[in-house]
């Protein structure tokens, strides 16, 4: 009997597929062509659903430049069809139609005319050039140890923004603009906090793409509307913050109350920060140690674009030992924010296993990897993190998630293996430890694996099978084992 392979297809991965081929084959430069061909390769390999996109971005070979302007092409894809397309329709398009959407993906950009809705958040003639906060924070700021704001990539969008229409369509809603996105005006009076929407907003792509390339009719009917309505309820909201709001904004350092709140190490952290004048709270985190957060003075909080994990050299080794490191790192990717700090508090190490670690977290995961010898270093690099993200919300606009949207992301989702399961059970049988039921699923991960290494034996030979094939697993234990899974 011959073996069948069943590979299950997705629309949106075959899109991605169909467009990078077309992609490569109108690119003439060599070197781009061989990372279009590189990012090709890993694309098609990939077994999984590509739901968004953090998913194709963390494919190897594909990056956050080819990614942005795939999701752009499926974005406008999207747009055309009012719906999720299917796999036959992407399937009957002809090889060279995919081009078309990456072109006008592009299009699509240059012709977003809202420069970013910014013209709803004027200043209100504050001069900030003159603010007396602004003038004792630049004195104070140093960051000659951390990078320069410039360095720091920003985060666009990843999608086509409903928000950012066409000067025309803008003028034409001026009047009702308030019906395409909400915003809060608190009591204070000069924070005006827009939400604005994280995933595809269909009609306002029918209606600004119908406007400025004439591609569509912008009359949908009432099954085209529902479906809109059905996607725009789905919408999750990012927050943006502008500077005209920072004399009524704080910037707050978020504590995990797990880093030993009662030590006297952890009181020296918040004793510095109390001299520096650095705001912070302790809160329960789903994931890392630290954050930061902006608060309005309406209470809306913003999570900045920097997240830290803090460990001593004794975690760090028993969390490798332990295979936790890889999903810690990759619970850490999976939140979205750019920047990912890794601390490693204690003095220089020489064990070869936890040097190769930093390196790849530094080279493959792109996260900034700091060394600190103590507690007193450690605060130090965390005020100066703090210090920068104030001078940033001065002059800059700042966009994020709330907390609460952050919190909900990062809980840990608990997934169990068949081998997993197949250690609770092991554990079960009289005289088994959970340190020799790990031994045992090393060498036989399933039930079945067990049941056939016991029947490829003599009936003699399997009370002490265990036993002399795995070291700390006494006769007795090896006997239970052969009568409770074997026998019984």
């Amino acid at each position: 009997m011959n073996r069948v392979k069943i590979c299950r297809i997705f629309p949106r991965n075959r899109f991605y597929i169909k467009v990078l081929l077309d992609w490569k084959e109108s690119v003439e430069d060599r070197n781009f062509r061989s990372v279009l061909c590189r990012a090709l390769i890993n694309l098609r390999a990939y077994p999984l659903d590509i739901a968004t996109f953090t998913d194709l971005k963390n494919i190897r070979g594909v990056g956050d430049q080819i990614a942005r302007r795939l999701e752009e092409a499926w974005n406008v894809f999207c747009s055309r069809n009012l719906i999720v397309p299917s796999l036959r329709e992407i399937n009957q398009m002809k090889k060279g139609e995919f081009l078309q959407f990456l072109n006008l993906s592009n299009s699509f950009q240059q012709k977003s005319g809202l420069s970013r809705t910014m013209k709803t958040l004027s200043a209100d003639g504050i001069d900030f050039a003159k603010s007396r906060s602004v003038k004792y924070l630049a004195q104070r700021a140093d960051a000659e140890n951390m990078k320069p704001c410039n360095s720091i990539r920003k985060r666009r969008m990843r999608t086509v923004q409903p928000l950012q229409l066409s000067e025309k369509l803008a003028q034409e809603n001026e009047s009702t603009i308030s019906s395409s996105m909400a915003v809060n005006e608190p009591y204070c009076g000069e924070v005006q906090v827009i939400q604005k929407p994280d995933v595809l907003n269909v009609k306002a792509m029918v209606d600004c793409v119908s406007n400025d390339i004439g591609l569509i009719s912008p009359v949908a009917n009432d099954d085209e509307m529902e479906q809109i309505c059905a996607l725009s309820q789905k919408c999750d909201v990012n927050i943006i913050y502008h500077p005209s709001a920072f004399n009524t904004s704080q910037v707050i350092l978020i504590i995990d109350n797990r880093e030993n709140a009662n030590t006297r190490k952890f009181q020296q952290m918040c004793s510095m920060f109390q001299k520096k004048g650095i705001f912070y709270e302790m809160r329960s985190l789903s994931v890392g140690d630290y954050l930061w957060i902006m608060r309005m003075c309406d209470g809306t909080e913003i999570v900045l674009d920097s997240i830290v994990e803090r460990k001593t050299l004794e975690d760090l080794w028993s969390s490798i030992v332990q295979r936790r490191y890889e999903e810690q790192k990759q619970r850490l990717i999976s939140i979205g924010i750019p920047n990912i700090i890794y601390i490693l508090e204690g003095f220089m190490i020489s064990e070869l296993a936890l040097e190769q670690a930093l390196v790849t977290t530094y080279v493959e995961n792109r996260f900034l990897v700091y060394r600190t010898s103590n507690v007193e270093h450690t605060s130090l690099v965390l005020s100066k993190i703090t210090e920068r993200l104030i001078r940033r919300a001065v002059t800059q606009e700042l966009t994020g998630m709330s907390f609460e949207k952050f919190q909900k992301m990062s809980k840990k989702t608990q997934y169990r293996s068949v081998k997993d399961v197949f250690l609770r059970q092991l554990v079960v049988c009289p005289q088994i430890s959970v340190q020799k039921a790990s031994l045992i699923v090393d060498r036989f991960p399933s039930f079945t694996a067990l049941t056939v290494f016991y029947a490829s034996l003599p009936k003699e030979q399997r009370a002490e099978a265990l036993s002399e094939n795995f070291l700390g697993i006494t006769k007795t234990a090896s006997a239970n084992m052969a009568r409770f899974y074997f026998e019984i």
